[in-house]
């Protein structure tokens, strides 16, 4: 039977390994992208694999991978000692694949200060203004990058709420004094959140 994408998803929820292993093999996008997401779903990417994947020359392979590091099937990462996670980081710095390993790096088990350095400036310097909030975002998840965070409250509306969703893993009377500025914020969400983040301490 000719493999299609459709045939791949199908082994992947089935089991059935073989077809999902030749078509991560193969050079046609379609197959390929759908056999990532069946062999993450297969316990079938190990780290070598995905080291590959995050370096293809397709940026479009190089975002689903992430995307299934972080998925439903995956723990939360443990990537310490792993060059999965040097992989997942330098793909910050690329146009295509910047938000989606943001994303991904929100995802550790354990903040790497590498990680958290590029996250941070991410955060604070990126052009792409949903880069940012995803790195924002991130840093949030892990506690880690507070300056950034707080740097977060003076960006556009989207940041400010995300920033102010991050600080509830963060402690401090500098938290607390984020939080009160926050609440008088000129958008309304944001104010919300933070008075519901006040309200909690």
């Amino acid at each position: 039977m000719q493999q299609t994408a459709r045939t791949i998803a199908i082994a992947g929820h089935s089991g059935y390994k073989e077809p999902v292993i030749s078509a991560l093999a193969s050079g046609i996008q379609p197959l390929k992208l759908a056999a990532i997401e069946a062999a993450g779903r297969l316990k079938l990417l190990t780290d070598d694999c995905l080291a590959d994947l995050l370096q293809d020359q397709d940026w479009s392979v190089r975002v689903t991978t992430l995307e299934v590091l972080i998925g439903p099937h995956n723990p939360k990462a443990d990537w310490t000692g792993s060059p999965i996670l040097t992989h997942v980081t330098s793909l910050l710095d690329d146009p295509k694949c910047a938000e989606a390993a943001a994303v991904a790096l929100g995802e550790l088990a354990n903040p790497d200060c590498d990680a958290v350095d590029a996250l941070s400036s991410m955060a604070s310097n990126h052009e792409d203004p949903l880069c940012r909030e995803a790195a924002v975002a991130s840093l949030g998840s892990l506690g880690a990058g507070r300056a950034a965070v707080l740097a977060g409250l003076d960006d556009i509306a989207n940041i400010r709420r995300r920033a102010t969703v991050a600080l509830s893993n963060f402690d401090g009377p500098d938290i607390d004094q984020a939080l009160i500025r926050a609440s008088q914020d000129r958008d309304p969400q944001v104010r919300q959140l933070a008075e519901d983040l006040l309200r909690e301490v």
